[in-house]
């Protein structure tokens, strides 16, 4: 004779089990695809704009000058726009921190639901019995109090993005403005 399973006295329980274990687990893997992906487009995107404008700017300046002296850079105007391309780097590197070390918290989020959202499907396959059904609702309660994880967003973090797009438009729109008159 077989033993009945938790799994055949609540079935639509148990299949919500089987399909949120599913679900938590293919969560957790596009989190975690998804995180090294935007981080390597800021690190590439916002620290290559701001370095290759200061080397640029560097070469530039060597030689005679000339060069900068064409594309209306003063003296004052070129440590000006260094100063606004070396802000930039310093805040997308910073940016990139702040995004890497959220995207780590919620990625550990997803994999400890990930977890707890097995242990419930795993719950299931227990025989049926007051004791197992109290464990089902203990395993329930828990993974109900952890956070739904989803891909959100740091307001510092994007605020330094934005503060190095500023910088590199500072830098290059100064000399402009200068050269100009304004």
């Amino acid at each position: 004779m077989t033993t009945r399973k938790l799994r055949d006295i609540k079935p639509f329980n148990a299949a919500q089990a089987d399909a949120d274990a599913q679900i938590s687990a293919e969560r957790f893997a596009y989190l975690v695809a998804r995180r090294d992906q935007l981080l390597d487009r800021m690190r590439l995107g916002s620290l290559a704009l701001n370095g290759a404008s200061f080397i640029a700017l560097l070469g530039a300046l060597g030689g005679e000058g000339g060069a900068a002296k064409w594309l209306g850079y003063t003296p004052h105007s070129a440590l000006f726009s260094a100063c606004a391309f070396v802000a930039g780097i310093v805040c997308a590197a910073i940016s990139t921190l702040i995004d890497a070390n959220r995207q780590t918290v919620e990625a550990s989020d997803a994999f400890a639901r990930m977890l707890s959202a097995r242990s419930l499907r795993a719950a299931f396959d227990l025989d049926a019995s007051m004791a197992n059904e109290q464990e089902v609702r203990r395993l329930l309660s828990e993974h109900g109090a952890l956070p739904l994880v989803d891909f959100q967003f740091s307001v510092t973090a994007t605020a330094l993005q934005n503060a190095s797009a500023g910088a590199w438009l500072a830098g290059v729109a100064f000399p402009l403005a200068a050269t100009l008159g304004y």
